[in-house]
């Protein structure tokens, strides 16, 4: 997504809900790896802003503690915001966002 989109506040949360919910359900599931001992780790698409790094750092012991960081709300929010400023954010993102936007909804 190379365009800036103008999207209001409303559309923009139901933006974020539909790939919460989807994530939640297990429908779809962030982007990353996993490191030879198990840990999950998200891709740089996946980690736009940082944000994953208010999480503490996966372990053998708590393997999937960012997977669980991106499914939240306040990730996909991050993510919807990212794609309407014209980021490269991850496919499951870009679906809703392209999908979930027509024109009467765009300022």
């Amino acid at each position: 997504m190379a365009d800036r989109i103008q999207a209001p506040p409303l559309v923009r949360k139901r933006l974020a809900k539909c790939v919460f919910e989807a994530r939640r359900d297990r429908v779809r599931n962030p982007e990353g790896t996993f490191d030879c001992a198990g840990r999950w780790y998200p891709s740089e698409r996946e980690d736009q802003g940082g944000d994953g790094s208010s999480v503490r750092p996966p372990s053998r012991g708590w393997p999937y503690s960012f997977n669980t960081r991106c499914r939240t709300l306040a990730h996909c929010k991050v993510l919807v915001q990212a794609a309407l400023n014209g980021k490269d954010v991850p496919r499951d993102v870009q679906i809703v966002v392209r999908g979930g936007l027509d024109d009467s909804e765009v300022a």
